[in-house]
Formats: structure tokens, sequence, C-alpha cells
């Protein structure tokens, strides 16, 4: 059986976006346990369209040279991160190589239907279906990965397609969030809404530092000086990067949002506070649950991502041998 070939649909790298580093990382990863994987620039991609075949996609493209060539520029200047090994797609090699049975396409749960036309198409689902867009418009016969459990809550598949037993929870930790505060003098909050934008704030705002937009740098000098940071967003983690620092972490979940599916680690769920009034967890002992659960993920992603390749190479394994 052919090896198969991985292109994730992507977006410039950002260190703000937990979901576009993931999918970075994804990349990086598959090319780190041998598999070939590209990122393919969406921004480019939604200009440069492919057909259902490779010489209608040709035509279009020599027809529509302005477009063709402004899809060019947004791919040569599609921002990745040296750190990663995240060769971008070839556009022109695109042409041909998109419509190989042994390609995969990668696409994060917010691209509505297929827009390159792929034969074979895994789903990687890092929230839920439809919560950012509104739109959920998958089709038959795809493979669905769940970042967490709590992605694929209530999500019914299309016919013959299926959600792997194997969850791929990819994590990342900039080096940043360290305790750098021994002193230990703090004062204040700080929080984050993110996801969480349809909850009341039920913290007192007078001097709180919302870190929605700031940099990894800026976020972890703050989490260095307050005493509490507070998260709306029920799946992020910066709740454990708050741990890291040595700051009191809580959570902030509405009547529909249960602690053990958005943080189904019951180590975790002692770690965190449970509400602006529970200071029962440890911060000493959180800050030593964090750092060695950080240094488990690298091993734990190659894990996943090995798990992922015998998945995706067991579910397309048929269209191989056609």
């Amino acid at each position: 059986m052919k090896k198969m070939e991985y292109i994730i649909y992507g977006y410039p790298y950002n260190e703000n976006s937990g979901g576009i580093i993931v999918l970075h990382k994804l990349c990086d990863l598959l090319n780190k346990i041998g598999e070939k994987a590209y990122i393919l620039p969406s921004t480019g991609s939604l200009i440069y369209p492919r057909h259902k075949t490779k010489w209608r996609t040709i035509l279009v493209r020599i027809f529509h040279l302005r477009r063709t060539i402004q899809a060019w520029k947004e791919m040569k200047n599609f921002k990745t991160n040296e750190n990663l090994r995240t060769p971008i797609y070839n556009p022109l090699k695109c042409i041909f190589e998109i419509y190989k049975k042994n390609v995969v396409m990668v696409y994060p749960e917010v691209i509505s239907g297929n827009p390159e036309n792929a034969k074979n198409i895994v789903r990687y689902l890092l929230y839920f279906p439809g919560a950012f867009t509104g739109e959920v418009n998958y089709g038959e016969g795809e493979l669905y990965f769940l970042y967490d459990i709590v992605c694929g809550k209530d999500f019914i598949t299309p016919k013959d397609s299926i959600i792997s037993p194997t969850k791929l929870p990819i994590r990342t930790l900039p080096d940043v969030y360290k305790l750098t505060n021994r002193e230990g003098k703090r004062s204040g909050t700080a929080y984050i809404v993110r996801k969480g934008k349809h909850k009341p704030i039920v913290h007192d705002l007078t001097g709180s530092i919302k870190i929605d937009g700031m940099s990894h740098a800026e976020i972890a000098k703050i989490f260095n000086q307050v005493e509490s940071f507070i998260s709306y967003d029920p799946a992020t983690l910066y709740t454990r990067f708050a741990m890291l620092c040595g700051c009191r972490s809580v959570l902030i979940l509405d009547e529909n949002e249960i602690p053990e599916i958005f943080k189904p680690d019951p180590k975790e769920r002692e770690n965190i506070a449970w509400g602006v009034d529970d200071y029962s967890p440890d911060l000493a002992k959180a800050r030593l649950w964090a750092e060695k659960t950080f240094r488990e993920v690298e091993h734990e992603n190659e894990e996943a991502v090995l798990h992922f390749v015998e998945d995706v190479e067991a579910f397309f394994e048929s269209k191989l041998k056609l």
C-alpha cells in the first residue's frame, strides 16, 4: 500500500490562536515521525480554485491569470513558525497531486464543504462543528478526529463517515510560561473571554486585565503579577498556563457546561478553582502538576499522531487499492 501524503488546510501562524497552532503542530509532528505533510494556505487556496478534474483546474487558472498571480503572492507571504516543519504545498504541484488516491486533505471543523475537491477527507474537530460559523456542511465517507471528547458532543456523522476512536489532543507549550515571581507578591486579576462571550461577567472588573489578543510574553508577565486568572472560555489551555506561573486558575462555567466534559482529567479539576470564591486548590501543587503534564506533552503528541496515521491508512485503504 502506498504511504499517504497529508495536506493540512491551514491559516497563517498566529501564536494567539490555539486552533491554528495545533494545525501547524500536526504538520510538524507528521513530518517528525517520517510522514509527508504540508500546509496548504487557505488564503491563496480560496483565490486559486480547484475543480473536480485537474484539466478543468488548469484551464480555469490559465484564463484567470490575475487571480492566479494574487494567490501566489498570498502563499509567498504566508506566515509559518520557523521552529516547526511546515513546508508550504506548492500550488502548481497541487494541480496534479491533489487528485492522487494517496493524498489526504485535513480540514479543520470550521471549513464548510470540500473547497479543494479532495478525494480523501479528514476533518479535525478542534471545537464543536458549527460553533463559530453556524454552518456544518460535511460530506459522506469522511473520517473525523476529535481534539477532545467535548468537540464531538451531540455531533451526528453523515453517511459512511465515522469518528475515529483515537483522540488527537495535540498540545504545545510556549516556553515563556514559568514562575518568575519568586517573592510571591501578587495582586488583582486577569481574565479571558474568547469562547465564553455569551456569559455574564461575574468577577469584579476593577483593575482586572483582559488578556484576549495579547502575546504569550505579555500574558506570562501578567500571570506572574496577578493573584487570580479567570477564564470564561471553558476550553482553553490558558488555565494550565496560569498554573505554571503560580497563579490561581479559575474557570467559570454556565449551567450547560459540565466540568468532566471540558476538563476530563480529574487531577486538573482538582487544581482549578470552580468560581471566584473557590480558594481550595493548593497553588504549589497545581504548578507542579502542570509542569509534569507539559513535560509529558511531546511524547503524548507523537503517540497520538502515530495512532492518527494508523486510523487514516485503515479507513482509506480500500480507496488506495482501486
